[in-house]
């Protein structure tokens, strides 16, 4: 925004304040951005003195009308900037043509005091900073009720700044209001409050931080039109008092949405919990969150990589992203990651299996760009107890799902092949116990890095350059870490026995770290 000076207010600018609304006007209207340098209380057919630059204010009798007219005249031969008729409910239409000939603006108000509105007027007029110490208060009584929803926010704003307003994601998605055209895209990339002149008006724009006060969550837009710079930076105090107003009822919905998320995952960790007959006040439970006992269930195990804290974040996400790619269903938050699962009143046909890996495929794609999860489906199994063995299955196969390769990101029990022999030998109590014992000088070296190197350099089929890639360090560093592995194991990663058990311990120790053994 251009920097702040010190020039008069223009009448566009007049007329968005409060004490103008509802005027009508006549005359020209290509003269409104003549500066308003004065405000002159004028009596029709009386003599008042009018100075260059002033706004005319006047009473109108309809009785009087030609008197009007002579006001016009005279306030053109002084250099007045317009002339506003208080109590004009319908002006004569000579009155109108003389306005258009003169090119004089001409304001009508129906209800108004010629006194008391050219006294109002006269205060932005003399001291244009006064737009702020009267709106900014007016905003903040407004705000003393804590907002319900957005849309709440966004009326308020629009009322009180005279504002076309929105509510946005940091991605530009909009949560409420109307996305003004305008928007530049390299806004986001400056968290600050910033006002930007666009064509008639300018973009005031608000960040609302919820958690990092380094990035915003969302935004709040305001397009205003033309308007004093100290007025636009008035709008933008008040904006921002808005944006505190906004994280504190996203800092809510968060509280909600997590207080939600640990009813849906106690519900479903008891479910899958419960052997045999599901207790009466489980199964009710389970009604009242809307979830199917009965029928043909296969579940999905979608699992974040990167940040599992930010698993009730993506919540919304992830249940948008499976439902407009047709798989709808609960979607239950784990520590992990998402179980979800679909129910059918018939047991599926055999071959749907790969519609339903399909169609998961397409939802994590969907979310892929900057969310890196992989997922796994098990198989349809009906009533209550199908639920929680659909879903174990799905786990086990998100246990193969591969990050690297997006036709690997997705699994499936039944094409998991050699690998769900292995997926069985895994649970065996005697193995886990035996990869326990063979990672332990790693476990125990105080060093969380060692295993998740090893892990990772295996599964990347010894590849110290794609290692290196894949956790975001050096090549040496790896290297050196590989050769402190084999030390403290007394192992050679060379040798292809050794590697194989090596990278099924790894998976183990991680498949157990996941399900809290």
């Amino acid at each position: 925004m251009t920097e702040v000076v010190d020039r008069p207010v223009t009448l566009a600018e007049l007329l968005r304040l409060e004490e103008l609304a509802g005027y009508e006007i006549s005359g020209s209207k290509d003269r409104l951005d003549r500066e308003v340098r004065d405000v002159v209380v004028a009596q029709v057919g009386g003599r008042t003195t009018i100075g260059r630059g002033a706004l005319v204010v006047a009473a109108y009798r309809r009785s009087s009308g030609y008197e009007a007219e002579l006001l016009l005249r005279k306030a053109d031969t002084g250099g007045a900037v317009a002339v506003m008729l208080t109590g004009a409910s319908r002006l004569m239409l000579s009155t109108r043509r003389l306005a258009e000939r003169l090119g004089m603006p001409l304001l009508a108000l129906p209800d108004a005091d010629p006194v008391h509105i050219a006294w109002r007027v006269s205060r932005h007029v003399h001291d244009p900073e006064r737009f702020s110490a009267v709106m900014l208060p007016r905003v903040l009584r407004r705000l003393r009720t804590p907002v319900t929803k957005p849309d709440e926010l966004i009326t308020m704003i629009n009322t009180e700044l005279g504002a076309s307003s929105a509510l946005l994601s940091s991605d530009g998605a909009v949560v409420a209001g109307e996305r003004p055209d305008e928007l530049p895209t390299a806004l986001f990339e400056r968290p600050v409050p910033q006002a930007i002149d666009v064509v008639d008006g300018h973009l005031v724009c608000a960040p609302v931080f919820v958690e990092d006060v380094r990035r915003p969550e969302l935004w709040l837009i305001a397009r205003i039109p033309s308007s004093h710079q100290y007025w636009a930076e008035g709008t933008l105090q008040a904006l921002s008092a808005a944006a505190m107003a906004g994280a504190n009822w996203a800092a809510r919905q968060r509280l909600a949405s997590e207080r939600d998320a640990r009813d849906r995952s106690t519900l479903l960790s008891e479910l899958i919990d419960t052997g045999g007959a599901i207790p009466r006040h489980l199964a009710e439970r389970a009604v009242r969150a809307g979830w199917r006992l009965d029928g043909w269930h296969t579940g999905v195990h979608i699992r974040v990589l990167s940040d599992p804290a930010s698993v009730v974040r993506h919540t919304a996400r992830v249940r948008r992203a499976l439902d407009d790619n047709g798989f709808s269903g609960p979607v239950v938050e784990r520590t992990d990651g998402w179980s979800c699962w679909t129910t059918e009143n018939r047991e599926p046909r055999s071959a749907t299996y790969r519609d339903t890996t399909a169609t998961i495929r397409k939802a994590v794609d969907a979310v892929s760009d900057d969310l890196d999860v992989v997922a796994g489906v098990g198989r349809p199994y009906t009533g209550p107890r199908g639920i929680s063995t659909t879903l174990r299955e799905a786990r086990e196969a998100c246990l193969f799902a591969d990050a690297a390769s997006k036709g690997g990101r997705v699994e499936h029990v039944d094409e998991l092949g050699v690998r769900r022999v292995l997926a069985d030998w895994y649970h065996a109590e005697a193995f886990r116990s035996y990869a326990r014992t063979l990672l332990a000088p790693l476990l125990d070296a105080g060093d969380d890095q060692l295993v998740e190197t090893l892990r990772t350099y295996l599964e990347l089929e010894s590849s110290t350059s794609a290692t290196a890639a894949a956790l975001r360090i050096h090549r040496n560093t790896v290297m050196h870490r590989i050769g402190r592995i084999e030390q403290l194991l007394s192992m050679s990663l060379s040798r292809s026995d050794e590697r194989l058990v090596l990278q099924l311990a790894c998976r183990v120790l991680r498949g157990g770290e996941e399900r809290g053994d």
